[in-house]
């Protein structure tokens, strides 16, 4: 018996069904038998919500790509817009964000 198997399942050496518990031990944990686990597993659940039509499992198609600007502009070409109010970072919040009272936060 493998010490890994009998430590991770706590079966006793003399347990009938020992044998066939670490060959599926062996078949599952390994990177090409997880992976063969995993996708069953897949195969499983699609069928089982496609044949109930609850989901079905398919690909989302990618969306096209487009571009906010031409290719032809660059950064450069376009002018920096400019705030036309200046914010004091000493002043008090309501006066900075041009509120006419302070706000109450006991209120929310």
């Amino acid at each position: 018996m493998s010490q890994e198997f009998l430590r991770r399942t706590k079966t006793k050496e003399s347990d009938p069904h020992a044998r066939q518990r670490l060959r599926e031990f062996l078949q599952v944990f390994t990177p090409k038998g997880t992976m063969a686990m995993e996708l069953e597993r897949q195969a499983e659940n699609k069928s089982l919500y496609n044949s109930l039509q609850l989901a079905s499992v398919t690909h989302v198609p990618r969306s096209p790509e487009f571009r906010l600007t031409e290719e032809t502009s660059s950064a450069a070409d376009v002018p920096a817009e400019q705030s036309s109010t200046t914010i004091n970072p000493s002043a008090p919040l309501h006066e900075a964000t041009g509120l006419d009272a302070p706000l109450d936060f006991d209120d929310f």
